[in-house]
């Protein structure tokens, strides 16, 4: 009997000993299927949806207060060149590294976060206006400039900063972080190492019903300026020409993204005289730049709008303005959009005929997005054809758009113009760029749009540009003679 009962007794001290171990075991499940549901893997910081609930809370409290919220959107440009070129185990230990140094760059309150892929967002509470969210921003972009040393490379990443700043109006996190992101591709297009401020009340400010004055006032203020992008000879590797890039710098806000004022300037007509000021400042710089350098040829290109088109004194204008400056008209280069090609009967036609038959270069803009035929090519006979950046931007990744890239240049060659590609950020587009025979490229690998005297500067060295590096400065070599490119 003392036996059954020692057994009984035992049975039980085991059945209780092995529920805790399940218990165990079921605790530790939950806390892994926690940590995988809040936590990336890879870095060890929290994922996207611990930044909502967290942002939620703060934009809630926020609205109960004058405190804001800073959202700062970084991403890590081209990072997928590194997966290629090292491989995913380098590519995952400098994603954790890029972490670690985000994480040490955080101060007592930001909330840092793995958000999707190369990109990273960090919420900074208590960030009362942009200057400071600026200011924290470029604190993170610093601290990913030193190179990373993965095991025996040194590998140096560039990214790009999109900042946003909360106000009563943002009633979710989404929204907060979308702006940021916005803000972020933005500062993408300046050119790596960029940063932008969504400005909430810009976007207000440019309703319909005040475009215009905010325009005009911006124009008599002289608050536009212009940037140039140089345009580069792929086998030389020497700048022929700019392109001239329209900046409105306002004193309350600073710099406005483009975006934000093009499509105003054109709905309200302020396009025809801003243009017309673009066009005269373009010419005179061009005037000094070929006084100075004149065995470089350089060629200005201007874009110029259907509205500008449409006026019937724009060809007058235009003649006289280089007639007074000196300028030989080929020196500079009109670029339009498909969209503004039209018919044979259309004055636009006349306007861009009389243009060529006095000597001024025709370009058309991002081929390949629009709807112009080749009947349309041949009549206009411009000089130069741009490939527009959506291609090139996959070149070695997708065979669908090296094919249509490839088609482009041959036809430019036949129709005998001159291919230009748009959007050129790696060396291995160089590389595959140069052997299908394209004659010109430009983009964040050579140049950001720089102000006039910082392209004298380029101009004056001699060796003119010499590829940047944007991302991987330890890859140039190597993924110019890559397999394949």
């Amino acid at each position: 009997m003392i036996a059954v009962a020692a057994g009984a007794a035992a049975l039980v001290v085991l059945a209780v000993a092995v529920a805790l171990r399940e218990r165990r075991r079921a605790s530790r499940a939950r806390a892994d299927l926690e940590q995988l549901s809040f936590y990336d893997g890879l870095t060890g910081l929290p994922n996207r949806s611990v930044l909502h609930q967290a942002l939620d809370e703060l934009l809630r409290d926020a609205r109960r207060t004058t405190a804001r919220v800073a959202v700062i959107s970084i991403e890590l440009r081209a990072f997928s060149i590194v997966n290629e070129t090292y491989g995913h185990e380098i590519g995952d230990e400098l994603m954790a590294a890029v972490a670690q140094r985000l994480r040490r760059a955080q101060r007592s309150g930001d909330r840092l976060v793995r958000y999707a892929g190369p990109l990273f967002v960090v919420m900074c509470p208590d960030v009362s206006d942009g200057v400071r969210a600026k200011r924290r921003a470029e604190e993170f972009l610093a601290a990913l400039g030193t190179p990373f040393q993965i095991r025996d490379d040194n590998i140096r990443v560039a990214a790009n900063a999109g900042i946003a700043v909360s106000d009563r109006s943002y009633a979710s996190a989404e929204a907060l972080v979308f702006d940021a992101t916005m803000a972020l591709r933005d500062a993408e297009a300046e050119g790596p190492g960029a940063m932008a401020l969504h400005d909430h009340s810009i976007g207000r400010s440019l309703s319909p019903s005040k475009a215009e004055h905010r325009l005009r006032e911006a124009l008599d203020n002289g608050e536009f300026g212009l940037v140039y992008m140089p345009v580069v000879s792929l086998p030389r590797n020497e700048i022929i020409g700019v392109e001239a890039l329209l900046r409105w710098s306002n004193p309350d806000r600073g710099m406005v993204n483009p975006a934000d004022f093009l499509a105003a300037l054109d709905d309200t007509g302020l396009i025809v005289p801003v243009g017309e000021w673009v066009i005269a400042e373009a010419a005179r710089q061009t005037v000094e730049w070929t006084r100075r350098f004149p065995t470089i040829g350089l060629t200005t290109t201007v874009n110029l709008s259907a509205r500008q088109l449409g006026q019937a004194d724009f060809f007058d204008h235009l003649t006289a303005l280089v007639d007074d400056l000196g300028l030989a008209p080929a020196s500079l280069c009109l670029e339009i959009t498909e969209g503004s090609l039209v018919g044979e009967l259309d004055p636009t036609w006349l306007v861009l005929r009389h243009a060529k038959q006095a000597g001024f270069q025709l370009a058309l803009d991002d081929f390949g997005t629009g709807h112009s035929s080749l009947e349309s090519l041949r009549h206009y006979a411009l000089d130069v054809l741009k490939i527009d950046r959506t291609f090139v931007s996959h070149l070695g990744e997708s065979p669908e758009d090296e094919a249509i890239v490839r088609h482009i240049i041959g036809l430019a060659h036949a129709l005998g113009m001159s291919p230009v590609a748009e959007g050129v950020e790696t060396p291995a587009q160089v590389s595959m760029l140069t052997a299908m025979g394209c004659d010109a490229a430009q983009g964040f690998l050579f140049s950001t749009p720089q102000p006039a005297d910082r392209i004298t500067a380029l101009l004056a060295e001699g060796r003119l540009v010499t590829p940047r590096v944007i991302d991987l400065a330890a890859i140039e070599s190597s993924a110019a003679s890559a397999p394949g490119t």
